[in-house]
């Protein structure tokens, strides 16, 4: 008489039930895993093409309001051609510059004074020391070139000339 070989597993059916189960949850959790993850890919894709075409237009507010300032600028060379009293052109070209600084201005541009103040190097950029007895050491002199900030961070520093003390020569 031959005996079966019935091959017994060491788990029983409850617990085989319950690895299948967990089998499924697992495959179940990593197609749900695959289908986030390509998710995140077309949304980072999409969130680059939005901040590449937000870049290429970021401009465009400003742009639309300097348009009028760039009329008035070729006004202003149209009648400089036929102009007979040079203070009326002076007086329109500090007009278009005024109506300009204003649109700047309303967009969060601020000039830096300079001139009288301590020198700041994160403000300035000193392009010559003058000596001097006139103002305390270290103290702009005189503006070369006006700086700006653009709400509130430096984007141009002013160019400027600084005083320092006057060297004393002695004879022997």
């Amino acid at each position: 008489m031959r005996k079966e070989t019935v091959k017994k597993s060491k788990y029983t059916a409850k617990e085989l039930k319950k690895l299948e189960e967990k089998s499924a949850l697992c495959d179940e959790r990593h197609d749900q895993l695959l289908r986030l993850q390509a998710e995140f890919d077309n949304f980072k894709k999409r969130t680059a093409r939005e901040y590449e075409s937000l870049a290429k237009f970021a401009n465009e507010k400003l742009i639309n309001e300097i348009l009028p300032v760039v009329d008035n600028f070729k006004r202003a060379v149209d009648s400089a051609d036929k102009a007979s009293n040079i203070n009326d052109l002076k007086k329109g070209i500090k007009l278009v510059l005024k109506q300009f600084e204003d649109i700047l201005r309303q967009n969060g541009l601020e000039e830096i004074r300079a001139h009288g103040t301590q020198f700041n190097p994160d403000k300035h950029e000193a392009v010559m020391q003058v000596e001097t007895d006139k103002h305390p050491e270290d103290t702009v002199v005189e503006e070369v070139s006006a700086g700006y900030k653009l709400h509130g961070k430096v984007i141009r520093p002013s160019l400027v000339k600084v005083s320092k003390k006057i060297l004393k020569k002695q004879n022997k």
